[in-house]
């Protein structure tokens, strides 16, 4: 009796020096993941906001404020971004997701074409800005942007960027000083005005139109964007930003008197910034919008209809492609003879690069949109990004070649994880309310 007391007893002690060893080791991952999370948390905000700062850079470095810089702009945010990124990844443990390995095929498939392309000084820049910056665009956000809140942080980041540019622009709007009857502020052109203001409207008013608890005067920052949009004169940037806005009323926010009253106002805002009299925007910019709805094409139109009828025969009789910046070879416009392109990012690759990397994109247009889509039914705070995805996306088709798109390649990546990004967040949630029980 008095053995059989003795093995229970040790086996108790057995028992309780287990659970205090397990619980010890339970304590020791606890504040080691503290500890990283400390780390990692303000190393992954600064890298959201230098990530989203690569796709300004270079819109704004030709201005005359930052040429004193002893740097080149672009290359400087991208080599801190970088830098994060591969510090952030290491934080990690070292964890990717496999589905930027659709991207990273693209950018194979792409460097096929090295073989028969002819390097003129144009394939040259636009190889090397391809397979450096465009590429990084692609893939870097795998190793970024691997939580909910660091898409909402980047996407935030776009929304401010933009706003500011915007702001900067809206300058020369009171004071009357424009570009051939346009304005386009700090950027590098009237284009890229109106695709950094398009960016931050779609997403701002996204934001405030969904985001149950969304200040209201956020809203009323989109008029003056909305004003700088049409006074850049971009034809694309500002059909689409409208385009996109409908949708988000009509999908989203139809039912949300808030939502349908700033619908309202930036469609108000509009018509009076474009009928006005005196106009209330550059009136040579409002013209050229009017044209074009009233299906009245200026030169500039024209172009990039018969540069895309010029592709889609040259992809017909081509199915390798012409090779990086080949289109220039067999089409020119006017004086023109470099930086040739279709302005559609999917008639571009699939002349240059051949129908494998064409159809390639598409696949991954289409994939992307449909996860980003189902991303923003599940999770409202991710809608703002689905439309910069889509107005993005909607852009590359008018304008541009593909390197000047490379934020789609960024948008593209995030989409492709989001699914897994939402889960991984919920996944986290259910973990913590297990371990609070």
């Amino acid at each position: 009796m008095l053995l059989e007391c003795k093995h229970e007893w040790s086996r108790n002690e057995e028992a309780v020096s287990n659970a205090h060893t397990e619980l010890g080791h339970r304590n020791a991952l606890h504040a080691i993941s503290t500890i990283q999370g400390q780390f990692t948390a303000p190393l992954a905000s600064l890298a959201c906001v230098a990530f989203a700062l690569l796709f300004f850079a270079g819109d704004v470095k030709g201005n005359q404020e930052l040429a004193a810089l002893p740097f080149d702009l672009t290359a400087g945010v991208f080599f801190v971004t970088l830098g994060l990124a591969t510090l952030g990844f290491f934080a990690r443990n070292g964890t990717i997701r496999t589905q930027v390995l659709w991207l990273l095929f693209l950018f194979l498939t792409v460097a096929t074409a090295l073989i028969w392309t002819e390097f003129t000084p144009y394939a040259i820049d636009k190889v090397v800005r391809f397979f450096t910056l465009s590429l990084a665009a692609a893939l870097l956000p795998a190793f970024i942007l691997t939580r909910a809140q660091d898409v909402r942080l980047f996407v935030k980041a776009l929304i401010v960027l933009g706003a500011l540019i915007s702001v900067a622009a809206l300058i020369q709007v009171f004071a009357g000083e424009t570009v051939n009857g346009r304005i386009r502020g700090i950027s590098a052109d009237t284009i890229t005005l109106g695709r950094n203001a398009g960016v931050a409207l779609v997403g701002l008013y996204t934001m405030v139109s969904c985001g149950g608890k969304s200040k209201i005067w956020l809203a009323v920052l989109c008029l003056p964007l909305l004003l700088v949009l049409v006074a850049s004169g971009s034809r694309g940037p500002t059909l689409f930003a409208v385009g996109v806005t409908a949708f988000v009323t009509i999908r989203w926010t139809r039912k949300s008197l808030r939502g349908t009253a700033i619908a309202l106002a930036l469609f108000i805002s509009l018509v009076l910034a474009i009928s006005h009299d005196p106009p209330l925007v550059p009136r040579l910019a409002s013209d050229r919008i009017v044209q074009f709805i009233e299906n009245r094409f200026d030169s500039s139109a024209e172009e990039r209809v018969s540069a895309g009828r010029a592709a889609i025969h040259q992809i017909g009789n081509s199915p390798l492609g012409l090779g990086i910046a080949g289109f220039a070879r067999v089409y020119s416009f006017g004086n023109v003879t470099n930086r040739v392109y279709p302005h559609n990012i999917v008639l571009e690759i699939a002349v240059e690069e051949g129908w494998i990397a064409g159809a390639l994109f598409v696949v991954i247009c289409v994939v992307g949109i449909s996860r980003g889509y189902r991303a923003a039914v599940q999770d409202a705070t991710l809608r703002p990004f689905f439309s910069i995805l889509v107005f993005s996306l909607c852009n590359a088709l008018v304008s541009g070649d593909m390197n000047d798109n490379r934020i789609v390649y960024a948008l593209l990546c995030i989409t492709l994880i989001s699914l897994e990004i939402i889960k991984a967040g919920a996944d986290n949630q259910r973990a913590c309310t297990a371990e609070l029980t």
